[in-house]
């Protein structure tokens, strides 16, 4: 039995906190990561080598485009007739849907069998 074994359970734990820490400071742990959408929208991820077909999408980059908007009028104001009619919408940058080329965010699920793209990611400027 050792001399001390709080010790010896102090180092091994102390020794498996330092690789991880490096690990994680070497990019080993992988939290998220960068893709681009290819022109069939598979997503290749910049460190791996193989296009992915099956992935998640956050909901907000699945919207339509262009937007159009539905406006009822009563009768009393504008338009003396009423009725409904439809207004295009610019449609707002961040709310484009993907489209090949795009560089995107991917993260990881269920220990990295699935992806799920949260966003589009843009130079600054």
């Amino acid at each position: 039995m050792p001399d001390d074994p709080f010790s010896e359970l102090f180092g091994m734990l102390h020794n498996q906190m330092k690789e991880r820490a490096q690990a994680a400071i070497d990019g080993n742990w992988v939290t998220a990561e960068l893709g681009t959408m290819t022109d069939n929208m598979g997503l290749k991820l910049d460190r791996f080598k193989y296009v992915i077909d099956d992935y998640l999408l956050s909901h907000h980059l699945t919207l339509a485009e262009p937007y159009m908007t539905q406006t009822e009028v009563d009768g009393h104001h504008a338009d003396p007739i009423g009725g409904t009619h439809s207004h295009q919408v610019i449609t707002p940058p961040q709310l484009l849907p993907l489209h090949p080329g795009d560089r995107v965010l991917a993260v990881p699920v269920n220990g990295g069998q699935d992806f799920v793209i949260v966003a589009r990611v843009v130079p600054r400027g």
